[in-house]
């Protein structure tokens, strides 16, 4: 677990190997209209919409609790309504990356 995660350094590196370039959200394929590869994630993410839960947001700068991406990479189904968890067909990120990427969002989602 990285105590001061950055997106650039730390965040980054998992989108690319495990959501863009290795799974839905590259920009040729851009699943629920998500490009989360570098230059572009960050804008992709904090403070939109999450398209797949409406009324909800995919990143809320400094809260993890209320962000629609970290719901998406949990266990708890019952908190995804009935959404595939994150990557699809593919093992799931590790406790420790997404308690990065939790500690990311809690330190407001900066975009370096």
């Amino acid at each position: 677990v990285v105590d001061a995660p950055t997106l650039t350094r730390d965040v980054q590196p998992m989108l690319d190997k495990r959501c863009a370039f290795g799974g839905c959200h590259s920009a040729a394929s851009r699943q629920a209209g998500l490009v989360l590869v570098a230059g572009a994630s960050h804008a992709a993410l904090v403070g939109r919409p999450a398209r797949l839960n409406p009324g909800d947001t995919l990143v809320v700068a400094g809260a993890a609790a209320r962000s629609w991406l970290v719901t998406m990479l949990g266990s708890d189904a019952a908190a995804r309504a009935g959404v595939s968890r994150m990557p699809l067909a593919a093992a799931p990120l590790t406790a420790n990356q997404i308690a990065t990427i939790v500690r990311w969002i809690d330190r407001g989602a900066p975009r370096e």
